[in-house]
């Protein structure tokens, strides 16, 4: 196993006699430890990919909210940055960080190779200014009544599997002028990198809306890239399409007109307790009090 424990079948009395020594605790204290240490070093990481790569700061507020945290994981994951070097503290009101500065005087991390080489090597480098663009742009253009946007990448459970976190998603409601009531969208976006992307993206996009209304593929492919990917982007197109997924790209996450959508979401309904599940699970208390606003 990846921790160590060697698996082996224990009797009713050899388990009583483990858990009266407290090795049984012992050994399930090491996991959890292990995987909250898994976890900070995925956000850690996280926070790292969002700072800019010409070294300027970022508001802790800011970057939290953008990424959809809580303080003290924040702050856990930032404290083993620092530990490690690489990245440092700035001023302002709640304080900032950036990449640590070289000898050189040039930011940690800068990618390697030409100078226009890729300043988003990571699909979770692209986290942070899509869900800015989303909640910016792409949501008021589908032009909900109240709308929440949500990191769901290393949030909640995964329940169902492991195609059932999308990376991000969004609450929306919606009232209409001769419709009465209001009108749920539960919509996840699952982000893609060039570098890494085949048709396998679309059937991970249908496991998402087994809980959602609305489920894209949202693939990032820079200019320079987008010759080469031509039959690659037709081949997710036209799968996307024939089971009814949205399909989005963009070539830069931050500027929403180059966003383009080659394939649109055929709305569904999933059934309720399905999208419940998903909602309590992935969406902090926060955003579940936030949505209990809504149809009060």
């Amino acid at each position: 196993m990846g921790i160590g424990l060697e698996p082996r079948l224990l009797v009713v009395g050899d388990y009583g006699s483990l858990l009266g020594s407290g090795k049984v605790e012992w050994q399930l204290d090491r996991v959890q430890r292990t995987i909250m240490e898994d976890e900070t070093k995925y956000l850690s990481q996280e926070i790292f990919d969002s700072l800019p790569l010409d070294g300027t700061t970022i508001g802790n507020k800011t970057l939290r909210e953008q990424l959809e945290v809580t303080p003290e994981d924040y702050l856990t994951a930032r404290k083993l940055l620092l530990d490690e070097g690489r990245i440092s503290l700035g001023r302002g009101k709640g304080g900032s960080l950036r990449r640590a500065v070289d000898l050189h005087g040039e930011a940690d991390a800068k990618p390697s190779g030409s100078a226009n080489a890729d300043i988003y090597e990571k699909e979770t480098s692209l986290y942070g200014p899509l869900l800015l663009t989303i909640k910016g742009r792409w949501v008021p253009d589908f032009n909900p009544t109240n709308w929440l946007v949500q990191n769901t990448a290393h949030g909640g459970r995964r329940k169902d599997g492991t195609w059932s976190r999308p990376d991000i998603s969004v609450i929306a409601r919606s009232t209409y002028s001769l419709l009465p009531g209001a009108h749920l969208d539960v919509i996840t976006f699952e982000v893609k990198h060039y570098n890494r992307v085949d048709l396998t993206a679309v059937y991970e996009a249908m496991a998402h809306r087994r809980s959602a209304t609305r489920s894209f593929v949202l693939l990032y492919v820079p200019d320079a890239e987008a010759d080469r990917m031509s039959a690659t982007l037709d081949e997710i197109e036209e799968e996307a399409a024939r089971h009814g997924i949205g399909f989005l790209i963009f070539a830069d996450p931050n500027d929403y007109d180059t966003w383009t959508l080659r394939a649109d979401a055929v709305r569904t309904e999933p059934d309720p307790a399905r999208m419940n599940d998903f909602l309590s699970d992935q969406f902090t208390q926060n955003a579940q009090n936030e949505l209990r606003r809504w149809f009060r």
